[in-house]
């Protein structure tokens, strides 16, 4: 099962990392791009988290503040 769980975590990676190679060049598109999966690995973080009944609120602020820190800085680099 967790074998699993990083398969798809991989794929949904490479996934994002084509639809990215392919709007390189519209940076609002690469923002919301990588804005998506930045959620995508939060939830699923949670997710693991959940289902190894480990998620404590020291966890879930840990993924909250490490997404939103690199869409600041991403907004920064992407966007100026």
């Amino acid at each position: 099962m967790k074998k699993r769980k990083i398969i798809a975590f991989v794929l949904l990676s490479f996934i994002y990392l084509i639809a990215l190679y392919f709007l390189h060049e519209d940076k609002l598109a690469s923002f919301l791009i990588i804005t998506s999966y930045i959620f995508s690995y939060l939830l699923y973080g949670l997710y693991h988290h959940i289902a190894e009944k480990s998620l404590s609120l020291k966890i879930f602020l840990e993924y909250v503040l490490i997404g939103f820190t690199v869409i600041f800085l991403l907004k920064i680099i992407i966007l100026k």
